[in-house]
């Protein structure tokens, strides 16, 4: 018999590993549990239904005797789990066991788990709810709601569906005004949907169903808009990698059966080319057959309210969502007026996500302003904000978006508990300005910082996916960039001067991108640093000035070489820029396969 060794080659043990044990073994219970009540309910075999009654009579039995533990941040404690969320979702998953083998159990089988087990459970979360407007909330109250009805529990009921911080009160509180979920994460927007979604499947028949709230649908056709067009989504702010593709939700069936939304459609038919749909979800709660889907028009999308972002699109599947709206609390990443790109399906310079929140990079890297595409002063996290669009314009040769942030000690919080993880020392009057203007050729990108204190450092920051491949400057090799997280985290940093045009190149498989800067006074970092996930890295460009005010100039150009050749797919790439700033008036000379084009830009002077 072969034993499995992990990949680190080391053997963990102790209380924290027997806990992920605990946690894992309660998992394959509570699951175990719903799916043998599936069986019963598909087959009538009572064997099925039986093994749901042990497993639900055991934890009656021990429910009332485990003790209050954990207290994780943003979250309370809980029972058979180490926080509130994760003690909500067993209860609820166990009450939905119950409730698909009621009709098997005796009498006394029903009293000792719904006085041992749910009665318990419901006071427990009763007491450990929190005044928040989180994802956490939403499922604490679904699941509040769910033991209120198997308890015939009216006041139980009340509170988690009618009074402040219940479920009403979270969706119509916590969903913005494009339909987002104000957390602004790709991820706990769907989780906040599932969540409510939970709820609502297993209330449906009654009258404390709220399912025909307008908002559920906002919030789903809110998602569907930043799609992308290999039918994944960015990944943004905290959302791991799994979380962006599109099947990652199991909500989509229910969703397309109750609301009949045509983009869905296609999406499931998208993701059923690639798979079968042989999924519970489609078993319990989808249309019996999908109907043929229209095919998805991929568009420029500009909303300046609610998450607040604008798509910039193009041909070959070029995709750049640019973040300009407010702070989502918790799970937000300090990244305004941050970009994502990708280009033919790959990531040129997209979002990194997150990784586990136990993991020193989820706080020290992932979440920090220096791994995001934008503006970190003092490499300190910016400061919660919210960005307004100056200026857009939608042609047919070029698109521009105009936004701009100034961060103030006044900034009104999301209603929701966070942790102070930024410095406003280091950004209170600071304001920055970032215009993009796209054609499909090349994007020119533009982002002005003012305010600043002189002794600070102004970092402007992108990443890149794949590899760097050339350098128009040579770089001399630094011992240490940075003792600070993220940038301590850098490594092979090279140092060049500032005040010399630069070209840098980068593959990331068949899709190439060339980066142009503009000169400015400061100084240029090329590095490497932890990829998502981290046991691969990707290459950073960190231009570095100290100044009240600054602006940094580049041009980006991504293409794909054809196989096997030298020649390039597109009929258009550049070959060359030139920058040239005179009388506040940017002019950028861009040499392209096509001959030369020249863009003229207002900016405001440059200080030092």
């Amino acid at each position: 018999m072969s034993t499995s060794v992990p990949s680190c080659n080391q053997i963990f043990s102790g209380g924290v590993y027997d806990g992920a044990w605990t946690k894992l073994l309660n998992v394959f219970n509570i699951e175990g549990a719903y799916h043998l009540g599936l069986l019963y309910l598909v087959t009538e075999d009572p064997l099925y239904a039986r093994k749901v009654v042990e497993i639900l009579s055991s934890y009656a039995q021990h429910y009332p005797s485990y003790q209050v533990h954990g207290d994780i941040p943003y979250n309370g404690p809980g029972k058979a789990n180490a926080q509130t969320l994760d003690e909500s979702i067993f209860l609820r998953t166990l009450a939905s066991a119950y409730d698909l083998v009621e009709e098997t159990m005796t009498s006394k089988e029903k009293d000792w788990i719904l006085t041992r087990l749910f009665s318990e459970g419901l006071s427990f979360l009763q007491e450990h709810r929190h005044h928040q407007i989180h994802n956490h909330e939403v499922i604490c109250n679904g699941a509040l709601g769910i033991l209120a009805l198997i308890l015939d529990d009216k006041k139980a009921l009340d509170l988690a569906l009618n009074q402040k911080y219940g479920l009403h009160y979270q969706l119509e509180e916590g969903v913005l005004e494009d339909g987002f979920w104000f957390e602004c994460s790709t991820a706990y927007h769907f989780y906040a949907l599932q969540n409510f979604l939970s709820y609502e499947k297993f209330a449906r028949h009654t009258h404390y169903s709220n399912l025909s709230h307008p908002l559920y649908a906002k919030m789903l056709n809110a998602a569907l808009q930043l799609l992308k067009e290999d039918l994944s989504f960015p990944l943004l702010n905290d959302t791991h990698l799994f979380q962006g593709q599109p099947n990652a939700y199991d909500l989509f069936e229910f969703a397309y059966a109750t609301w009949r939304e045509p983009k869905l459609l296609a999406i499931m038919q998208g993701i059923y080319e690639k798979k079968a749909r042989l999924s519970l979800e489609s078993y319990f709660y989808g249309v019996e057959a999908l109907p043929n889907a229209k095919s998805l028009l991929f568009q420029t999308k500009h909303q300046p309210k609610g998450l607040g972002f604008t798509i910039l699109r193009g041909t070959n599947q070029q995709y750049l969502l640019f973040r300009h709206g407010p702070y989502g609390g918790e799970h937000d990443h300090y990244d305004r007026l941050g970009i994502s790109y990708s280009c033919q399906g790959e990531s040129v310079s997209e979002d990194l996500g997150t990784t586990g929140y136990g993991a020193r990079l989820h706080y020290g890297y992932y979440k920090h302003t220096g791994t995001h595409n934008t503006v970190v002063i003092s490499e300190e996290n910016q400061m919660p904000s919210r960005a307004r669009v100056l200026a857009f314009e939608h042609e047919d040769d070029h698109t521009l978006v105009d936004a701009e942030v100034t961060f103030s000690d006044d900034y009104v919080m999301p209603d929701s508990f966070t942790i102070l993880q930024w410095s406003e020392e280091a950004y209170v009057g600071v304001t920055m300005r970032r215009r993009l203007y796209k054609t499909d050729a090349y994007l020119i990108d533009i982002f002005e910082v003012s305010g600043v204190e002189k002794k600070r450092s102004i970092d402007f920051v992108m990443h890149f996916g794949g590899k760097r491949i050339a350098s128009s400057g040579e770089g001399k090799p630094i011992v240490s960039f940075s003792t600070k997280e993220p940038f301590s985290h850098l490594k092979e940093v090279l140092s060049l001067p500032g005040d010399a045009p630069l070209c840098t190149s980068y593959q990331c498989n068949d899709v190439y991108t060339d980066y142009y800067t503009m000169p400015f006074a400061g100084t240029t970092y090329l590095a490497e640093g932890p990829n998502n996930p981290s046991d691969k890295t990707i290459p950073f460009l960190i231009e570095r000035s100290f100044g009240e005010s600054v602006h940094f100039v580049h041009v980006l150009s991504s293409y794909k070489k054809t196989e096997g050749t030298q020649e390039h797919e597109e009929n258009k790439r550049v070959l060359g820029v030139i920058f040239k700033e005179e009388n506040e008036t940017l002019t950028v000379q861009i040499q392209t396969t096509q001959g030369e084009e020249t863009v003229s830009l207002p900016m405001r002077s440059r200080r030092t």
